[in-house]
């Protein structure tokens, strides 16, 4: 009963956090989600005659659990990445009709507008990370506890290049890629339990499969 009425609330607690959920969680990866997060589902360009204008969503969802990327920081780093451009510039806000929403596959509904000051030299392609390999040196030792159900716990062990978890069943599992962010926050992938993921930083979640669980990780 105990499962069920969670699985419930974690229903509700998903179709709460964003419009177009269903596309959110099943067109990307564990990787791919956390990092929307973290940019507050950016978007480029939106409409017709935009230049060099970059989106954020102010609000993720219609309850407590939000962002905690300071927006103006993102806009700026966002400018560089897309535009090699040092000035990210408010000019407006937008509230999204249901019908951009829908067309545009947008994640939330209002929206703050930067204007990138335009270079000359285009930005360089940024490479991309491996996620066949371990970059992290540093040993931590994490508790996570479940938001919705704090009793239910794992303890996660960093060491380096891997990490094990033991859950709150007593089962341990192995990940063999543990990588961390500028930000300072731990992936943790190649898991010995298929399907499985961890994502720790300010905001903490647990990827089963196709469901990102929240997690409160001291």
């Amino acid at each position: 009963m105990k499962k069920l009425l969670g699985i419930l609330v974690l229903g509700l607690f998903l179709s709460g956090c964003a419009p177009n959920m269903d596309h959110l969680v099943f067109n990307k990866t564990f990787s791919e989600r956390v990092q929307l997060i973290l940019d507050r589902h950016a978007r480029v360009n939106l409409f017709q005659g935009d230049k060099n204008k970059i989106y954020l969503n102010k609000k993720f969802g219609t309850i407590a659990f939000g962002y905690t990327t300071d927006i103006n920081e993102v806009a700026q780093r966002l400018c560089m990445e897309k535009f090699n451009s040092k000035t990210a510039k408010h000019v407006g806000s937008r509230v999204m009709t249901k019908t951009e929403i829908k067309e545009l596959i947008l994640h939330g509904t209002k929206y703050e507008i930067y204007q990138c000051e335009e270079t000359k030299k285009k930005i360089a392609s940024k490479s991309k990370s491996s996620n066949d390999a371990s970059a992290n040196k540093l040993n931590r030792t994490f508790t996570c506890k479940y938001a919705i159900y704090p009793s239910e716990r794992s303890i996660i062990k960093i060491r380096g290049g891997t990490a094990t978890e033991t859950t709150a069943i007593g089962i341990t599992i192995n990940y063999s890629i543990v990588n961390l962010s500028d930000k300072g926050a731990f992936t943790l992938k190649g898991s010995s339990k298929q399907g499985r993921a961890w994502f720790i930083g300010a905001q903490s979640f647990l990827l089963l499969d196709i469901e990102m669980l929240p997690y409160i990780c001291n």
